[in-house]
């Protein structure tokens, strides 16, 4: 019995997991109408500095088409995506657009993942985690789904996975601190301004 309530949880977890990537990787689709979406300056900000990366092989300086023509201009953003992605490129000779627009999306649903696991450890119950899970994958109304995502901050999505991540494992492996008030501190501190 207890085998096929881990079947089922995991089930639900991979289905959460494949339904939320597939959303994310048809946004691309969206109509140019709606003003936030990956067609946004931001994306194209990201993919530029990535393939500067490629072209200039160093991560100190900002590209210098970027910064008209400046060659000592430091980046202020986190190089995590911009690194991950110039590597993938490389090797792959996939374009960065690409690269970067997969690794991000990928990013958001091992959120979801994440989410999912630390809610259940958490709460002790597969219903709230799912619904967060849930939430979290598809949100309401429609004009606040996936803001880092449609608005372009691709290096808060990474950032955020490793957030997550962070709360997960201190809840899972540092026993003698008091996790869960931490976890909840933080949840609301990283969706404060979520309302604004």
């Amino acid at each position: 019995m207890n085998f096929n309530k881990n079947k089922t949880e995991l089930f639900f977890i991979l289905a959460i997991f494949l339904i939320s990537w597939l959303l994310r990787l048809d946004i691309n689709g969206l109509s140019l109408e709606i003003p936030i979406t990956i067609k946004a300056a931001d994306p194209f900000f990201h993919t530029s500095v990535t393939q500067g990366i490629i072209d200039t092989e160093q991560t100190i300086f900002m590209p210098y088409y970027l910064v008209e023509g400046h060659k000592d201009i430091l980046d202020v953003h986190p190089y995590l995506n911009y690194i991950t992605t110039a590597a993938i490129t490389k090797i792959s000779k996939v374009p960065v657009w690409n690269n970067m627009y997969l690794l991000t999306t990928l990013y958001d649903s091992l959120g979801i993942l994440i989410i999912f696991i630390l809610c259940k450890r958490l709460f002790s119950s597969f219903w709230i985690a799912a619904f967060s899970a849930v939430i979290y994958a598809m949100p309401s109304p429609i004009s606040k789904w996936w803001y880092n995502m449609n608005i372009g901050i691709w290096n808060n999505v990474a950032g955020l996975l490793f957030v997550y991540a962070t709360l997960w494992l201190t809840y899972e492996y540092i026993p003698w601190c008091n996790a869960e008030d931490i976890i909840m501190d933080s949840f609301i501190r990283i969706h404060l301004y979520d309302n604004e």
